[in-house]
């Protein structure tokens, strides 16, 4: 009988915090945010110990507003109905106030589809006239990373809080009588544990129905992805434009299984990426419900 080693976790003092955040995406960031900015100004001792733990690279944007969506995903909301309009009025000025470079990242990646977005809302990004227009995803990305570096830089420079960011794959959370003991897997492999008197959940969607095994990803002749998103869009993109470029466009069907709004989202960038729609023949969605998101 083979024995199982459990791995060992490594703690010391400072690993010890007042509230950890486990995810860093939107709801996590978004908290946070409300969290320091509705602190008491003056000075508190012991400063309010923070932890955000994020297994990707995209602190504070999660999948959907960071580097795994690509650089064309739009959002699924005109930009008057994602954003309360307190909310909105300070997104729109900071979009105006850095319009010189923002779009750099959606001209660099985009191909006839975003071409013809710039081309048509031109006149309404120069005047900061935004409600109504669906931007780009990593827009909103950037603005939550900037706010919440903000936030937490003039926090802690106050003495009010002390913060840090580790990404790490939470994969265990342990109640205490006075704690939680979070268990977390570095990109290393190594294993550590912190301890917080409260933890904040930010886990984004449940994970999908698995589709396709590894070994389907390992073994099939034609490619299978399982995730549009790992290691991100526009990996998967690619891959896909490579494999159609060594076959005959009559034989090349895609069948794409869900119709949400990754769905979608996988629809559009194979319009604009490289042309690659032209290289398909077919494109198939196949759902329980058949229908695409009303909006």
């Amino acid at each position: 009988m083979t024995e199982t080693l459990l791995p060992t976790y490594m703690t010391d003092q400072r690993s010890q915090f007042d509230i950890a955040f486990v995810g860093g995406g939107l709801s996590s960031t978004w908290s946070l945010i409300q969290l320091v900015q509705n602190l008491p100004s003056e000075r508190v001792t012991p400063a309010l110990r923070l932890l955000l733990l994020e297994k990707s690279t995209d602190t504070y944007k999660g999948i959907a507003y960071g580097e795994r969506s690509g650089d064309t995903a739009l959002i699924i909301n005109s930009l008057g109905d994602f954003l309360p309009p307190d909310e909105l009025k300070r997104f729109t000025e900071w979009i105006v106030k850095n319009i010189d470079w923002l779009f750099d990242r959606f001209k660099a990646s985009g191909g006839a589809r975003t071409t013809e977005w710039l081309r048509k809302h031109a006149a309404e990004i120069e005047a900061g006239e935004l409600s109504m227009l669906y931007i780009p995803r990593y827009l909103f990305g950037l603005y939550l990373e900037n706010l919440a570096s903000i936030c937490l830089d003039t926090a802690t420079a106050n003495g009010l809080v002390e913060f840090e960011a580790i990404q790490a794959e939470v994969i265990d959370l342990v109640p205490g009588s006075d704690n939680y003991r979070i268990h977390a897997e570095s990109c290393d492999m190594s294993h550590h544990e912190y301890l917080a008197s409260k933890v904040i959940l930010g886990l984004g969607s449940p994970p999908g129905k698995k589709v396709v095994t590894k070994a389907d990803l390992e073994h099939q002749s034609d490619p299978v992805i399982g995730n549009p998103f790992e290691p991100s869009m526009r990996a998967t993109l690619e891959s896909v434009h490579s494999r159609l470029e060594q076959t005959c466009r009559e034989s090349n069907r895609v069948l794409i299984v869900g119709s949400n709004a990754s769905a979608v989202d996988m629809v559009c960038n194979l319009a604009d990426y490289k042309n690659v729609i032209e290289l398909i023949d077919t494109v198939v969605l196949m759902s329980p419900s058949g229908e695409l998101p009303d909006r």
